[in-house]
């Protein structure tokens, strides 16, 4: 299964794609240093993430 984890880089985040990862793909999405960039805050950068 292929998961999206926004926050991957934080504190929790880490803990939970350290667990996910052993029999998921994890796709991380973040401000910064993320295999997506998401601001969660902007309904735009929201959708582009989807194209």
């Amino acid at each position: 299964m292929r998961i999206l984890i926004v926050g991957a880089s934080g504190t929790i985040g880490k803990e939970i794609k350290k667990e996910l990862e052993k029999e998921h793909e994890i796709i991380c999405a973040g401000r910064n240093g993320a295999d997506v960039t998401v601001d969660i805050t902007s309904p735009d950068s929201i959708k582009k993430m989807y194209e």
